[in-house]
């Protein structure tokens, strides 16, 4: 029974279906030991009135969910700052973060959703003052080295002890359902003409990658560069900077209490028909066995869920966070332990280290298809 009724940002009930695929079981990269056994629908909708694409929640999901973000479980991706994809995720953040943000001017600052504190702590060493994480996933408040941390969910009605010059947050708002309450919750906890910033992955350029990854229960939002300008503007915050890089979208405004009207909505986006020639790149080699996929990751949890039997492959990844865990009943190799005699072909996952990844497999002469999940411009 679903509980959501209307678009998150605006409350407009009519939509259109972007993404309705089978059910599958919640991703995390804990390995199948911790992972729960009850699948949930796989479905994506777009607001007719404001354009943004969204999750609709049960309540059973919603119960799910809460039980993931409660425990060691939480993380959909390897931690900031661990790990091979970790640490690249960090640099990444912080590179881009110093690029349109000048953090040192601010005497306050808040991270909504810090995880263990890893940007925080860099952000100390960097010289930054006032710094306070707020964290549903920790164990308790602390206070250690002058960065405090505490336990708690960015939600309406929240106060925290003070106000903070500068809010910002990497990888959090497409987790957050009630969205405007999340909204509200900054503006209840900035300080008058406070500057907020936020990441969040582009919806819009997964769409049009036909990006297998872009689906993940965790997941209720899902923004695009016009939707994060109309989230933005709508709680009264002047834009000074709105950039695409990567596979992200980064915003940084400033609170001003003027609110701007809507903007134009983004047409139909054709995601259907592109998952499903990169879901058909990746059957022609899973179906040749035995194969090696490289890549343990959410994609992988959609490419396997959404398809009935079972493939004869070795799961290979280069993290060494998840070596040695079970994920699909296989258990996790790094690239170099694997011996790559008798396999025929490597599919290769993740689209963003695909080109790097495949390197790795030429240079050690391996005779089979190396293929990617990354369509030609020809193909859609």
């Amino acid at each position: 029974m679903e509980s959501q009724k209307g678009c998150y940002l605006c409350g407009h009930r009519r939509f259109r279906v972007v993404l309705d695929r089978p059910a599958v079981v919640p991703w995390t990269s804990s390995g199948d030991k911790a992972r729960g056994r009850r699948r949930f629908p796989c479905i994506l909708r777009q607001c007719l009135d404001c354009g943004h694409v969204y999750q609709p929640v049960s309540l059973s999901l919603r119960r799910e969910l809460a039980a993931i973000y409660s425990s060691d479980r939480a993380q959909m991706s390897t931690t900031m700052g661990r790990g091979c994809w970790g640490k690249a995720r960090s640099d990444v953040f912080l590179k881009d973060f110093f690029r349109v943000v000048n953090f040192l001017r601010y005497d306050s600052i808040l991270e909504i959703g810090c995880g263990d504190g890893y940007l925080l702590r860099e952000l100390k060493k960097m010289g930054g003052r006032g710094l306070a994480g707020l964290e549903p996933s920790l164990p308790s408040d602390s206070c250690r080295n002058g960065i405090r941390l505490i336990k708690g969910f960015a939600s309406e009605g929240v106060r925290l002890p003070r106000r903070y010059e500068f809010l910002f947050s990497a990888y959090v708002m497409e987790h957050v359902e009630n969205i405007r309450g999340f909204m509200r919750f900054c503006l209840a906890n900035l300080k008058p003409d406070g500057e907020m910033y936020f990441i969040v992955p582009n919806a819009l350029k997964a769409m049009k990658d036909g990006d297998l990854s872009l689906f993940t229960h965790q997941h209720i939002q899902y923004f695009m560069p016009s939707t994060v300008r109309r989230l933005m503007e709508s709680y009264g915050f002047e834009v000074l900077s709105l950039r695409e890089i990567a596979d992200d979208v980064e915003v940084l405004g400033r609170w001003t209490g003027r609110l701007v009207g809507k903007l134009p909505i983004a047409g139909k986006f054709g995601y259907e028909a592109r998952l499903r020639k990169v879901m058909k790149r990746a059957l022609r080699v899973l179906r040749r066995p035995p194969v090696i996929v490289h890549g343990i990751s959410n994609s992988l949890n959609n490419l396997l869920g959404w398809q009935s039997g079972s493939f004869d492959m070795a799961l290979v990844d280069n993290d060494p966070t998840k070596e040695g865990k079970v994920f699909f009943g296989k258990t996790a190799v790094p690239t170099a332990k694997i011996s790559l005699a008798g396999y025929r072909g490597v599919l290769i996952i993740p689209n963003t280290y695909a080109a790097a990844i495949r390197h790795e497999y030429e240079v050690r002469s391996f005779q089979g298809v190396i293929s990617d999940l990354i369509l030609e411009d020809h193909e859609g």
